[in-house]
């Protein structure tokens, strides 16, 4: 548990837990002004309640990557103002930020704002919101937009003095929604996407017992054959009956039967119009599989390619949403 979040669970208004949310800091650049490396080492961020003047320190003491940054959470609601409180160090600065300017000017600033508040009411509405450093017309105010000497300067700098002091000024709230569509190509993250898995099996019921069926592999030309005669079927003869002789009548079953009973089919019976022995599907008066459940002595359940009556999906379908 984070010190931010922990907080936040102390937090209440009327005995009553304050709802909290996620809230990001970015730095975007501009066309102008390209941001490489931007990273600031935060202490706590500062919202102050509309109703007493009070200032609420949520504590983060972090270094926080500014072009992919972590979520911090924070209370919602309506809130006077909202700040951020970068801490102290006139040596090496809290705030780091490198790009290139104007015609490729290169610059390397290393800044110590201390605090920095936006001056103006806020409304945290619950969902995921993110405080934007505007560093393009920023730093475009000092002149980097323009062509020029590449610049370093460090926290101690008269220059970088009076740019860490309009950094407030700079500070604007929006969403991952809306962000990009501002920011067109400076959006530091990626569209959000989903990505789907899924695990299938089937599992088989009726004669021959539960069986898995594996898919079947695609054929690469589904006009060949493995015979020489020209015909489109397997045998060796020329007709298309599927059958080793030469007549147009098919193998399977008895002289008057339509569905296959003797030989291949449930033993003998002929006549019947589907299945055998007058059932309508199956054997023996079954109305599914054979003989109710029973292989039927015959090759049509228990032993043919043909899938007993009842096949069950089961799948399992996993949805995750993430960033690039």
């Amino acid at each position: 548990m984070t010190r931010s979040t922990a907080l936040l669970l102390a937090l209440t208004a009327c005995g009553e837990p304050l709802p909290s949310q996620d809230l990001d800091l970015v730095a975007v650049g501009s066309t102008e002004i390209a941001l490489d490396l931007a990273t600031a080492r935060v202490e706590a961020l500062l919202l102050k309640d509309c109703d007493t003047g009070e200032v609420i320190e949520i504590p983060i003491e972090e270094t926080l990557d500014l072009r992919d940054p972590t979520p911090l959470g924070v209370p919602s609601g309506l809130w006077c103002d909202l700040g951020v409180d970068f801490g102290d160090d006139p040596f090496d600065g809290t705030l780091h930020l490198e790009g290139v300017g104007g015609d490729g000017r290169a610059f390397d600033l290393a800044l110590d704002p201390g605090v920095a508040t936006m001056g103006r009411d806020v409304l945290l509405e619950g969902d995921e919101a993110v405080l934007v450093l505007e560093a393009g017309p920023w730093l475009a105010a000092a002149g980097l937009d323009q062509p020029g000497d590449d610049v370093s300067l460090g926290p101690d700098d008269a220059d970088a003095e009076a740019l860490a002091d309009t950094l407030g000024a700079h500070l604007v709230l929006t969403t991952p929604t809306d962000g990009p569509a501002i920011y067109i190509d400076l959006w530091p993250w990626e569209p959000i996407h989903f990505e789907a898995s899924a695990d299938v099996s089937f599992e088989t019921q009726g004669c021959g017992g539960n069986t898995t069926v594996e898919p079947v592999e695609p054929v690469d030309d589904p006009e060949a054959d493995a015979d020489a005669d020209g015909d489109a079927d397997t045998d060796i003869d020329t007709d298309t009956d599927g059958d080793s002789d030469v007549d147009s009548g098919g193998s399977s079953g008895g002289s008057s039967g339509s569905s296959g009973c003797e030989g291949n089919g449930c033993g003998g019976s002929s006549g019947s119009s589907s299945g055998c022995d007058g059932s309508s599907a199956g054997c023996s008066g079954g109305s599914t599989g054979c003989s109710g459940g029973a292989s039927c002595s015959g090759a049509l359940c228990s032993t043919s390619g043909v899938l007993p009556p009842a096949v069950w999906l089961v799948g399992l379908i996993v949805l995750r949403r993430r960033r690039d």
